[in-house]
C-alpha cells in the first residue's frame, strides 16, 4: 500500500540547501537529464559535504518546509527550504518543490502537486 503521509525532517538550522545532482545520459542523438534532489549538510563545502539523497515525492510530503529561492553557485543548481511556523502558509499549497526548473510542467499535470 501507497503510503503518502507527510514527512518529518529536523535540521540544525531553519534553511536547508538541496542541491541538484545532475547526471547525463546519451542515447544516441537523445540526450537525457536527470536531476536527484541532496539534502545538503554543509552548503559551503559544495559537494565535499555530506548529502542525502532523496526524491522529489520525498520532498512533497515534508511538513513544516516550505520552498523558497533558487540556488546557483560554482558547485551545482538547487534551492532552499525554508522552516515554517504552523499555519504560516494560510491553507495555501506548498509550492511544488522542483517548480521554479520548469515553470510549465506544474502547469500541465505534475503529479507532485496532488500529493502536496
Amino acid at each position: 500500500m501507497l503510503d503518502l503521509s507527510p514527512l518529518k525532517m529536523r535540521a540544525f538550522t531553519p534553511r536547508v540547501l538541496v542541491r541538484l545532482h545532475e547526471r547525463r545520459t546519451d542515447a544516441g542523438l537523445n540526450t537525457h537529464v536527470t536531476r536527484t534532489p541532496h539534502l545538503m549538510n554543509r552548503p559551503d563545502d559544495g559537494w565535499g559535504s555530506r548529502s542525502e539523497p532523496t526524491t522529489w515525492e520525498r520532498l512533497a510530503r515534508l511538513a513544516g518546509w516550505t520552498v523558497d529561492r533558487a540556488h546557483h553557485d560554482t558547485h551545482s543548481d538547487g534551492f532552499w527550504l525554508v522552516k515554517v511556523n504552523a499555519g504560516a502558509l494560510d491553507g495555501r499549497p506548498s509550492p511544488c518543490p522542483h517548480e521554479y526548473l520548469n515553470p510549465d510542467h506544474c502547469n500541465q499535470g505534475c503529479k507532485i502537486r496532488e500529493w502536496l
